[in-house]
């Protein structure tokens, strides 16, 4: 059946009045901006320094809310949830938890976790159309999330993870629900060893054409780094 769409009606004489008022507006912005001049003490680090401490309020707000002070608040908080044994190859399970009120209810708590000798098993994930933990959410789009089945991911410790609630349901309920403790005998068997720290990114659907979400996963992986000391670790 062949359609019919309307052309969109063109805009008139006030509508085009106001936008050519608009790209004036910031033409001029531009210009004036290309014109402004630092004074010359303004190129010393120091200078920098001493424009956010006169407004020291509002840096330490900022510090406290987006900076290094709301990373090592977030980093304060690390838990072992994973008690290694003895035995060599035992699994080491660290997170750390917060509510970031600048976030929505719903993607609370915020949680970061690292792990040492921790198995991934790929033939226990499935693809999906919905989270396991957070149903009906974008559920629309095709199989486009990871089922992870029972021992997805072991563990050769003794958890001391309480309840799923302890992670969001974006994701990381999902995976700690499939994690399965193992022998440090059996986590031994693996047929492939990653020596150097790997992270394990997980996006949702349309995220991949959305600048913003692309530009704050890269922000993520740096605080992920950056929290575990880990932005200067060489992967050669």
């Amino acid at each position: 059946m062949q359609k019919h769409y309307k052309r969109p009606r063109r805009p008139g004489a006030l509508g085009k009045v106001i936008s050519w008022f608009t790209v004036a507006v910031c033409l001029l912005l531009v210009l004036y901006v290309g014109t402004v001049r630092l004074p010359s003490s303004s190129s010393s680090p120091k200078y920098y320094r001493r424009r956010l401490d006169g407004s020291s309020k509002h840096a330490k707000l900022c510090d406290e809310n987006f900076g290094e002070a709301w990373l090592a608040q977030w980093n304060d908080s690390a838990k072992a949830l994973c008690q290694p044994g003895s035995a060599s190859g035992s699994t080491q399970l660290t997170c750390r938890s917060m509510d970031d009120q600048h976030m929505t209810q719903a993607s609370q708590p915020h949680v970061l976790c690292d792990a040492v000798n921790l198995k991934v098993d790929p033939s226990h994930m499935l693809a999906a159309s919905c989270l396991k933990h957070r149903p009906n959410y974008l559920c629309n789009f095709g199989t486009t999330y990871n089922r992870y089945l029972p021992g997805a991911f072991g563990m050769a410790c003794t958890s001391a993870i309480k309840s799923l609630k302890q992670f969001p349901k974006d994701h990381l309920q999902d995976i700690m629900d499939s994690m399965a403790r193992i022998s440090p005998e059996t986590a031994a068997q693996v047929q492939s060893r990653e020596a150097l720290p790997s992270l394990l990114v997980t996006r949702e659907v349309t995220e991949h054409v959305n600048v913003f979400h692309t530009l704050t996963d890269l922000l993520n992986v740096y605080i992920s780094l950056r929290m575990l000391g880990l932005e200067n670790q060489s992967r050669s």
